[in-house]
């Protein structure tokens, strides 16, 4: 996927996009990396016992008009769906009983910056907006698939001083749990997706009855200190990447986490979950 998927970029023009698509063709869609196709190149035979849906989730999008991310890892994240079918559902004019899908997890960082046409967040490893562009010019551009540029280090400063958002990328992994499929991510909320099409639904709560807004780093709030009175970043909370499934209950365990910005130390939220609407069974 790197390679093909490493092509796929915002700065395309809208005709070359739509020649592309309507006449030429094209096998992923270099806007949302939607591709769809049966694979009938398979080497051996499939058992035909193997019937189900793997997914798969990771860094898939890396970059943004012509620039690189800093780091594979800050990537926009791309999920891949390969749905095997019993042979006996095989329609006479399919050859394959291997169907896939592929889609970015279109995250909010994901549709602003496709809107902008360049970096508007920054990356946990590096990526970021760059400022002071009357001083030091218009970003290379030099496409994602050459090496990035290294922005001048006042340049960065001046663009991510105070911006503490860092972008939910969604890259890290993908679970399929009670009917919902979710891209997670280390410090941020899951993005639900359409369990056939991969379309991005939204952000999940996991059982929450209040969903924690975008812009509000996994930090806790000051004990002794009115809510009101503290920064609008603080309050809010990561959800770990990899949750696992109990065998045993079919429940959903996973965990959350929040620095304390007093002493340092991380407050963690272990929780179990119903695969009815990811109701809470057990939190501790």
């Amino acid at each position: 996927a790197w390679y093909t998927y490493g092509q796929c970029d915002h700065s395309m023009a809208e005709d070359d996009y739509e020649r592309m698509k309507y006449e030429d063709g094209f096998i992923v869609d270099p806007l949302t990396g939607e591709a769809e196709y049966e694979i009938d190149d398979i080497d051996g035979v499939l058992p035909d016992d193997l019937v189900g849906v793997l997914y798969r989730n990771g860094a898939g999008k890396f970059g943004v008009n012509g620039q690189r991310v800093q780091h594979f890892l800050d990537a926009d994240g791309l999920v891949l769906r390969l749905e095997f079918k019993p042979p006996e559902q095989m329609s006479s004019s399919s050859s394959s009983r291997v169907h896939f899908t592929s889609r970015f997890v279109e995250t909010e960082g994901f549709c602003e910056e496709q809107e902008a046409k360049e970096f508007t967040k920054r990356g946990t490893f590096g990526t970021a907006p760059r400022g002071l562009r009357s001083i030091f010019g218009e970003p290379l551009r030099k496409g994602l698939n050459e090496d990035p540029e290294e922005a001048p280090l006042l340049s960065k400063i001046a663009a991510n001083a105070l911006n503490v958002d860092v972008k939910n990328t969604a890259n890290t992994h993908v679970i399929a749990f009670g009917g919902n499929v979710l891209a997670l991510w280390e410090a941020g909320m899951p993005h639900k997706l359409d369990p056939v099409s991969l379309r991005t639904l939204g952000t999940e709560s996991l059982g929450s009855n209040t969903e924690i807004p975008s812009g509000k780093l996994p930090v806790s709030y000051v004990d002794g200190i009115l809510k009101e009175f503290q920064p609008d970043i603080l309050g809010g909370e990561g959800h770990a990447a990899h949750p696992k499934i109990c065998h045993r209950t079919g429940h959903l365990v996973g965990w959350s986490w929040s620095m304390n910005p007093t002493n340092g130390s991380m407050k963690i939220t272990i929780t179990e979950y119903h695969p009815d609407g990811f109701k809470v069974v057990a939190s501790e």
